[in-house]
C-alpha cells in the first residue's frame, strides 16, 4: 500500500508526501537566508516562509471543506479534524501564490529564494508520490474470515461496489471511526460494507462492540490478520474501496474522515451507474 512507516508511526502516502515537502521547503529556506546574509543579497525570508506555509495549509483545508460542505455541515467539528486528512491541492495553491504576491510586492529580493524552495518542495513532493506503490487497479485478494458465529466469510469472491475496513478493538483511531462508519453503511444507496477485524477472537470483538453500542452485522474476523499482510497494510485502521469488478478503487490509512468516506463511496457507486 502507499504508505510511508516510521517506527510506531504509520503515515498514509499522501501526508507523507506533503510532509517530505514541508520539510524541503523550510529547509531550502533556512539555507538561502544563511547564503544571502552572509552575502547581504536577501531579506530574511523565515518569518515569511512560516507565513506562505500557513496560508497554504489554511487554504487548502478551507477548500476540501467547501468541496464537501454537505458532509462538514452534518458535524461541523470535524473541520478542525485535520489529523484525518482532506486538503485541496488547488486551493492551497491560490491561497499560496495570493501570500506570495503580497510578500514579494514588500520585498522583491525575497521572490527568487522563495520560489526556488518552493519548487524543490514541490520536487520533493512529485517523487516521494510517485516512488510509492499505487494499489488501485489491483484485485482484492482473497482471504476466509468468520463472522461473530463462525460462519465463513470470503473476502474478495463477491466483487463490489464495497468499502472495507480493517480495524481493532485495541486502536484508538479505529474505535473513533467506526460508529460514523457504521452510520454510514446504513445510509440509503450504500455500498455494502464490511468491517474486518484484525487479530481478535470472537468473544473480544463482541465485547468491544457491545461496549460501544455497535452491531455485529457486517463485522469479519481475520484472526491471523491475512487481508493486512495481503494489502502489504502497516498500521490500523484501514479502509479500502472496492468497484463493481473487485478491484481496488482507493485506499485509506488512518482514521478516515465522514467527507473523504462519503468521497470515497459515491466514487465506487457511480462507477456502477
Amino acid at each position: 500500500m502507499n504508505t510511508v512507516s516510521l517506527g510506531p508511526l504509520v503515515l498514509d502516502g499522501d501526508r507523507a508526501a506533503a510532509l517530505v515537502g514541508i520539510g524541503l521547503f523550510l529547509v531550502a529556506v533556512e539555507i538561502a537566508d544563511r547564503v544571502g546574509g552572509r552575502r547581504g543579497t536577501t531579506a530574511a525570508l523565515g518569518p515569511h516562509a512560516w507565513l506562505l506555509l500557513a496560508a497554504c495549509i489554511v487554504a487548502a483545508r478551507a477548500g476540501f471543506v467547501a468541496a464537501h460542505a454537505e458532509s462538514f455541515a452534518a458535524a461541523p467539528r470535524d473541520a478542525l479534524k485535520v489529523w484525518q486528512g482532506g486538503f485541496s491541492l488547488a486551493a492551497g495553491a491560490v491561497g499560496g501564490g495570493v501570500a506570495a504576491l503580497v510578500l514579494v510586492r514588500r520585498s522583491p529580493r525575497r521572490a527568487l529564494p522563495l520560489v526556488a524552495s518552493a519548487a524543490l518542495a514541490l520536487g520533493g513532493t512529485a517523487a516521494v508520490s510517485a516512488a510509492l506503490p499505487d494499489p488501485r487497479g489491483a484485485l482484492l485478494p482473497r482471504v476466509d474470515a468468520t463472522d461473530l458465529s463462525g460462519a465463513p466469510v470470503e473476502i474478495g469472491a463477491a466483487g463490489g461496489p464495497l468499502v472495507l475496513n480493517l480495524w481493532a478493538g485495541w486502536c484508538p483511531p479505529c474505535r473513533r471511526e467506526m460508529p460514523m462508519m457504521v452510520a454510514a453503511a446504513g445510509m440509503e444507496d450504500a455500498p455494502r460494507f464490511l468491517f474486518v477485524n484484525q487479530g481478535e477472537d470472537a468473544g473480544t470483538v463482541a465485547r468491544f462492540l457491545a461496549s460501544a453500542g455497535l452491531p455485529g452485522r457486517d463485522v469479519a474476523l481475520d484472526r491471523e490478520a491475512r487481508l493486512m499482510a495481503a494489502l502489504g497494510a502497516e498500521g490500523l485502521p484501514v479502509t479500502v474501496f472496492v468497484d463493481a469488478a473487485g478491484r481496488l478503487h482507493d485506499t485509506h490509512t488512518g482514521e478516515i474522515s465522514r467527507a473523504a468516506l462519503a468521497a470515497g463511496m459515491r466514487r465506487i457507486v457511480k462507477d456502477t451507474e
